[in-house]
């Protein structure tokens, strides 16, 4: 996608919603959030402005603030939307079953820390082999555990 200049993106609320949608990809059921194409990560609604203002994509902030105004104007009432704000982010929840991998995100092999604290959020530590200081991800992890959560 090629860089606009700071204060040349459309005016059309329509125009500037599709903008967004065109750097962006919904990913709808079972996670309804949306992805950055070209960092592939999950962007909350909330952090629009933040994401794609920063050096790499180089989006005038005010300019993003209007382009996730019409987004969330023209897009939101259609499209359900679990990732709003970064702690809806921390407090998601993977859907049980192994789902399939999400084309537009990466996949990492991973283990993924299962401890939840008193309030419920849970520990966001993926540690893959390498991580582990080149001991399995089961012992690795099983290391980050007993050190960081007792």
């Amino acid at each position: 996608m090629a860089r606009v200049a700071p204060g040349s993106l459309p005016l059309d609320q329509v125009e500037a919603a599709a903008f967004l949608q065109r750097l962006t990809v919904y990913i709808g059921e079972p996670y309804f959030f949306l992805a950055c194409r070209t960092c592939r990560v999950v962007v909350p609604i909330s952090r629009i402005p933040a994401h794609f203002s920063n050096g790499h994509h180089g989006y005038g902030r005010a300019d993003c603030v209007r382009l996730q105004t019409a987004w969330e104007a023209v897009y939101l009432p259609k499209l359900p939307h679990t990732m709003k704000s970064d702690g809806e982010i921390r407090d998601w929840r993977p859907p049980t079953a192994t789902p399939a991998p999400i084309p537009e995100l990466p996949v990492y092999h991973a283990n993924r820390c299962l401890y939840k604290d008193a309030a419920g959020h849970r520990c966001t530590v993926l540690l893959d082999s390498g991580a582990a200081g080149g001991t399995s991800k089961a012992k690795g992890m099983a290391r980050h555990c007993s050190k960081q959560h007792g």
